[in-house]
């Protein structure tokens, strides 16, 4: 997906946006034409849920005036007003109804129901490696666009397929998949880590799906409890080959730990010698 800038042209060939009430005052969107995109069975947690912007109630001069009042937030915080960008033809009941649908699923570790968070662009860069493409039908649904920012002014977007039947099934996660973004937290704060060890690393979805199959062989197989010592895992493998942690003092290392004996960052702390990328990794 190439990214593109935010302008005001841009910004006004969308019919809504969503934007996430936790992270804003209320004074800053409750002036707006809004609805509450919230799970049935979540209805009295209302206030922790993101919020439908309908654009199209408002006039030119109003969208203008919000589309300024993203800008002054990005500057003044850093943070993005708005977390998603929809385009859809339907009302904004509809939009929100679907929304609140797809984010729904099921927890097979905890055995309850749980909350996909559809509106954090952190979740939705990653989709692309996780769903298949007849999932994606079901997130998009009648919804033609949808597009999240990047990084500052930057955003991306994913269009449905024209081709495609307007699916209105509700997005189900195979279990592997619900695992993959139960680790997204993790694959974000090791994507962070890696672009500043290295300043090269190009993040695609390739890279953030590498990170994520580490991360899982660090916990499944190697039993490393500690978020702090997996990503270390992970960084070793950028860095050096994932073969490197074939080596005897890594193996060793990583036994060690993996019984609960110390922790994997401590016991490599340790090391005298430094870890040496071997020919061919």
């Amino acid at each position: 997906m190439n990214a593109w800038d935010l302008t005001e042209n841009t910004f006004l060939a969308y019919d809504f946006a969503i934007l996430n009430p936790i992270q804003l005052d209320g004074i800053l969107w409750q002036d707006l034409p809004n609805t509450a995109i919230v799970p049935l069975r979540y209805r009295s947690q209302e206030q922790l849920f993101p919020r439908l912007i309908a654009l199209g109630q408002l006039d030119r001069q109003a969208r203008m005036d919000l589309f300024q009042r993203h800008l002054s937030l990005a500057s003044a915080a850093q943070t993005d007003y708005f977390c998603l960008l929809l385009r859809c033809s339907l009302p904004g009941a509809d939009v929100a109804r679907h929304f609140a649908r797809q984010m729904e699923q099921y927890d097979p570790r905890r055995m309850q129901q749980d909350v996909l968070r559809l509106h954090d662009p952190r979740v939705l860069r990653h989709l692309d490696w996780i769903l298949t493409q007849a999932q994606w039908d079901n997130v998009l649904g009648p919804i033609e666009r949808v597009a999240w920012p990047l990084a500052a002014l930057q955003w991306v977007h994913r269009d449905r397929d024209a081709t495609a039947h307007t699916s209105s099934n509700r997005l189900v996660l195979a279990e592997h998949q619900w695992a993959q973004v139960v680790r997204l937290a993790e694959v974000n704060q090791c994507l962070l880590v890696l672009q500043r060890r290295l300043p090269d690393l190009e993040v695609q979805a390739s890279v953030s799906a590498r990170v994520d199959r580490l991360l899982a062989k660090a916990a499944q197989v190697h039993g490393l409890q500690d978020r702090a010592d997996r990503i270390l895992f992970v960084e070793q493998a950028f860095q050096f080959g994932d073969q490197i942690h074939g080596q005897p003092v890594l193996r060793e290392a990583l036994a060690r730990a993996g019984g609960g004996e110390a922790s994997y960052i401590g016991l490599c702390a340790e090391m005298m010698e430094p870890l040496q990328q071997r020919p061919g990794t």
